[in-house]
Parts: structure tokens; sequence; C-alpha cells
């Protein structure tokens, strides 16, 4: 009798005892969603219908949508404990901020309704091919708390959205595809690089040194480190030195963009008026073009100059042809990194 007694009061206590709090949620996802009103009913949603759903429609709320998206077929109640598991996926980071995309690939959009202990209704939907997701959700007064795309999971290896549709779906070959691998199937991480210190000292203060140029660019010191840059649109190539003081080093510059110095100090330019890459001899302020075409095609507009710290400047030098109106003209290179192999005159 005392055995049955315990025994009955055992499966009580199983019956009563509450399910474990959902997680705490970052201050990213709380104002990703719309804030703590929002929060709290997702934390109370007790129930969920799962629905395939179809493309985007944010002006469409009725219930034959679910956040934004219309529903394609009939919805299925899900089991009680999956209410738990959508309230923790609604409060991680991985469903939000993996990078999403815009659209929705065929056959590959869920949507999931719950709702809440307050009488409120939480949506959300997601492409689970693309990785975008809306969230719609309205408390027990009727009032829109949130309704639209708060960004998604693409590169998310284990997204729990994906993870939770394809528990809803296990029969749909196309949603599967989207299951999250085991552990021991993925393959090995990207090995990630060290960080690269900052160039700038700790405590470094931002200082005006000059203005008035129309469009500053293509800033390189030379070995003493005086700086050399261009104001395109004024034709000028200028000179800002290690004293302090502002001088125009070449005027009629071509419209020198990008600037480099090679090993020998010679100054590199990429002079798109013509079409031209010049070396500038600095003491002499004389150039000789090194390139305005390849391969026999004429450059679109020199635009960016790199020299290797090397003993043969001429034949490693790299420059960039950039996109443009020109480059609808005929014989003309569009998008090119070209290398310079002329050899010094």
């Amino acid at each position: 009798m005392r055995f049955a007694f315990a025994f009955v009061a055992a499966l009580a206590f199983l019956e009563v005892a509450p399910a474990a709090d959902p997680p705490e949620p970052s201050a990213a996802v709380i104002k990703q969603v719309g804030g703590d009103k929002v929060i709290a009913l997702i934390r109370g949603i007790e129930s969920v219908e799962a629905f395939h759903v179809g493309g985007i429609d944010t002006k469409k709320s009725d219930d034959s949508y679910v956040a934004n998206r219309e529903i394609v077929g009939k919805g299925a109640a899900m089991p009680k404990d999956f209410a738990a598991k959508l309230t923790a996926a609604l409060l991680a980071d991985d469903t939000y901020f993996k990078n999403d995309s815009k659209g929705t690939g065929k056959g590959t959009a869920v949507g999931f309704r719950g709702k809440t202990t307050a009488g409120g209704i939480v949506e959300v939907s997601c492409c689970l091919e693309k990785g975008n997701t809306h969230l719609r959700v309205v408390d027990a007064a009727g009032k829109v708390l949130i309704s639209g795309d708060v960004r998604g999971f693409r590169n998310a290896e284990e997204a729990p959205l994906r993870i939770l549709a394809a528990e809803a779906f296990p029969d749909d070959p196309v949603i599967q595809k989207f299951k999250p691998k085991p552990v021991a199937e993925r393959p090995p991480p990207k090995k990630q690089l060290p960080p690269i210190p900052s160039p700038i000292v700790m405590g470094a203060q931002l200082i005006k040194v000059a203005d008035g140029f129309k469009f500053a660019e293509g800033p390189s010191a030379d070995k003493d480190g005086n700086i050399y840059f261009t104001d395109q649109p004024t034709d000028r190539i200028l000179i800002w030195s290690i004293e302090g003081k502002l001088t125009t080093f070449v005027e009629k510059s071509g419209r020198a963009n990008g600037l480099c110095f090679d090993p020998d100090g010679k100054l590199w330019a990429c002079s798109d008026e013509k079409n031209e890459l010049r070396r500038y001899d600095v003491a002499t302020k004389e150039y000789t073009i090194m390139a305005k075409d390849y391969m026999g095609k004429l450059l679109n507009g020199p635009n960016d100059v790199w020299s290797p710290p090397t003993v043969e400047p001429i034949s490693r030098t790299r420059t960039t042809s950039a996109c443009g109106g020109r480059a609808r003209r005929k014989n003309r290179i569009a998008a090119a990194s070209i290398m310079s192999r002329r050899k010094a005159r």
C-alpha cells in the first residue's frame, strides 16, 4: 500500500515538474526582435503549429500567412515539448546573426505559429536554403509588436530553425537536405589566422593637417617619410613633407589616381586621363609611360598600383584597371589585374 502511494506521488510529481528555463537572450537578440515585451511572449509559447510556406508578402497578415509568408497546405500540430524548443531557437543568436540573404527558395521555407500563455501569437518563418528569417509577434490585445525581416542564419552550421524544421517535417526530402550534419561528419573548421596588429599607436589622435582638396587620393610615402598623394580633379600630385609643409610635386599629372614607390625610389602613378601607368623620376619630375594597354587592349582607367619590395620593380609591378563607362568602348580592359613586364627605358 505504501509502495503504491509512493509510486502515485512520484507520477504526480513528474506530471507537474516545471520544464527547464529557456536560455537568457543576448542584448543583441533583445534589440533585434523588438524589445522585452516580445521576449516575454516568446518565453510564454505553449503550443506550436508547423507549416510549409511560400514567398514573402509583408502586406499580408491574415491566418493564411505565417510571419509574412503564405501558408502552403495544412499545418501540423507539434508535440508539447516543441514549444520549449521553438522558444530556445528564437532566443538564440544563431537564428539572426549568421549572414542572411533575400528571397525564398522553392519548397525550402517553413513557418511556425506559437500560441502563448498570455494569449498572444508568435510567428516565425524562414527560408532554409537562404537563411532569411521573418518574425511576427502580436500581444493579447491584438497589437502587432514586430512584423518583418530579422536577418537570418545562412552561414550557421547548426542553425536552430533548420534543426526544428527537420524535426517538424521528417518525411520531406527537400527540408531534410538542410538538416545539420552530425559533428563527426562535418568538414574540419577552417584554420583561423591570428589577428593583424593595428598599425595605429594606442592613444593616437586624428589630426587634420591640410584641407581644400577636391578629392585627395592614393597616398604613398618615400623612403624619408614624405607623403605623396593626388588631387585628381585638379590634376595634381602633392607632397606633405616630414617638416609639415604642403607643396605641389607636379601639375598636369594625367589625372593621377593611385601612387606607389618602387625600391629604386621611383614614383609610379595611375594616370587615367590617357590610360597611362607612369613612372616618375622624383629628382627631375620627368616620367616614362610604362603601360597604356594590355594584350592589345587599352586600359579602361588605371586605378591603383603596387610595387613589391624586390630588386626587380619593373618586372613585378602590378596595377588595376577599373570598371566604368569606358569599358563599353571597343578594345578596352574592363576589370583586370595587370603585371607590367616592360623594361626600364
